[in-house]
């Protein structure tokens, strides 16, 4: 069923000049039997041989007894592909998410996996390994595919003497797609100098190659110009500069010169190394968006790494222009970040002192390459910090800068109220406290109850009133707790390492005494 959909799909997909197919030609066998018919018994060299005999555009599939992987190891070259031509290794029975169709070829010398020499042509479900030249030449054909519109339906093409496929003669405006291209000892792809423009190479896995990954004019890394203007192979599409991969956020950032005002796909890839050309090896695909270039041809742009990259993993990029020219594999740079540690982490002063912390800023991944500058938040009150130095680029080691929290103090009210007529206030207690025994000493001396009464109840009142007095002019002299500066106790602030790409912190702890 699931075979059934994929030729469903791709019925619909087929690239631009593939005809509907006329004859099937079904591989039997992993022999070199050539008695020139392909019959019952039919080898992969008849059926070529019989296809490019037929009119129109055929197809080669496979029926070869026997479980796992059939290998074809061939001894002698195969013929070239002269008529279009349809190579489904997906019809094998029990291939399902890889090719189990294998052609190796390390028993030849000077020969080529499979040599296209005509246009709508479409290879896909095979292994394609061990030539001492390329594993799949394209001489002069358009409007021809390499793999699919599934990377289940696709070809692996790895440990060829050359390139995994190279392009030539004037080959155009063909579709390499969803391969698997490593481990050849030249280029995974190569475009010659002859070769032509709109060729797609896109969601490829290209790694481990002995060379660029992806070489237009197979002279390596070709230098970016303004506003791409130079033709070639592709038209010799500039690659995106890569400027920052930013790990926790797996946010690649970058830029791309090329044509004005055009709409451009970028493809990116991730590896654990690089290239020995310091550009990038797509062993992984993190996903694609499409960025627009404004009238100098100059789009920025910032990218989710799909799927997550390790810490100090390369991520790369390749751009797509509109008409499918595919650009070589950008410059890599590897997934950093940077961290924030202060020593010690709590310190204490009083109101109006200073506090030192020693604050530490670490590259992490590899060379942080970005301007720093430090700053403090979440200090409490009238609270100030200064960094020494507070600017700096942060390359590959770690920096160390001191810092220093002024703390400070701003006294309350601490004025004395209102004058008294009467005098300070502990006079005022004496001479309420003298009446009150002059009222307590004359009632003791009187006969009459009420006199008495009278005297002790004026008395009391005038103790009361001298201690009430005593206490209010008291309270007006003395010194108010202050409504600003620094507040007293503990307090959690945050140190700040801001940067064009991320802004790492860490907390700190200030104890403020009285």
């Amino acid at each position: 069923m699931r075979i059934l959909l994929r030729r469903a799909i791709l019925a619909v997909f087929l690239a631009p000049g593939l005809a509907a197919a006329q004859t099937t030609f079904t591989v039997t066998t992993t022999n070199q039997t050539t008695d020139g018919v392909c019959d019952a018994t039919c080898s992969l060299q008849e059926a070529i041989l019989a296809a490019n005999a037929a009119a129109g555009r055929d197809t080669i599939a496979f029926n070869i007894p026997g479980p796992g992987t059939r290998t074809l190891a061939l001894t002698a070259a195969l013929p070239s592909v002269t008529d279009p031509l349809l190579i489904d290794g997906t019809t094998q029975p029990g291939q399902d998410t890889q090719p189990i169709i294998r052609l190796e070829g390390s028993a030849l010398t000077a020969a080529y996996g499979l040599e296209i020499e005509t246009d709508s042509t479409q290879v896909m479900g095979l292994i394609i390994e061990g030539f001492d030249q390329d594993g799949i030449w394209l001489l002069g054909s358009s409007h021809s595919e390499i793999g699919t519109i599934s990377p289940e339906l696709s070809n692996w093409i790895r440990n060829n003497g050359k390139a995994g496929v190279r392009l030539s003669g004037g080959s155009s405006d063909n579709l390499l797609q969803w391969n698997n291209f490593y481990d050849n000892t030249e280029n995974g792809v190569v475009l010659a100098p002859s070769a032509g423009t709109n060729n797609r190479i896109s969601n490829n896995l290209i790694w481990g190659n002995g060379a660029l990954n992806i070489d237009l004019n197979a002279d390596g890394v070709t230098a970016n110009d303004s506003l791409d203007a130079d033709t070639g192979p592709n038209n010799l599409q500039n690659w995106p500069v890569m400027d920052k991969v930013v790990f926790g956020f797996d946010r690649a950032e970058g830029t791309l010169n090329s044509m004005p005002s055009t709409q451009y796909r970028l493809q990116f890839f991730s590896d654990t190394i690089c290239d020995q050309f310091d550009h990038g090896e797509a062993a992984v695909n993190n996903g694609e968006r499409l960025v627009t270039t404004d009238a100098n041809g100059n789009a920025d742009f910032e990218h989710i790494l799909i799927g997550n990259i390790e810490l100090g993993d390369f991520a790369s990029v390749i751009a797509i222009d509109p008409s499918g020219n595919t650009s070589e594999v950008s410059n890599c740079k590897p997934a950093t970040t940077m961290t924030v540690r202060v020593e010690p982490d709590s310190g204490k002063t009083d109101r109006g002192g200073s506090e030192d912390y020693t604050v530490f800023v670490t590259p992490a991944g590899g060379d942080w390459e970005q301007q720093v500058v430090m700053s403090c938040s979440n200090l409490p009150g009238v609270t100030s910090c200064e960094f020494s130095p507070d600017t700096f680029v942060l390359v590959g080691a770690e920096v160390q800068t001191n810092l220093m929290v002024h703390t400070t103090l701003i006294p309350g009210g601490s004025a004395t109220g209102p004058a008294s007529p009467i005098g300070p206030p502990e006079a005022l207690l004496i001479g309420f406290l003298t009446v009150a025994l002059a009222l307590f000493g004359a009632a003791l001396r009187r006969d009459d109850r009420r006199g008495r009464r009278l005297g002790f109840r004026l008395g009391f009142a005038s103790a009361v009133l001298g201690l009430l007095l005593y206490t209010g002019c008291s309270s007006d002299s003395t010194p108010t707790e202050p409504d600003a500066g620094t507040p007293l106790g503990k307090h959690t602030f945050v140190v700040v390492a801001g940067s064009p790409s991320l802004d790492a912190t860490a907390t700190a702890i200030l104890v403020v005494d009285p």
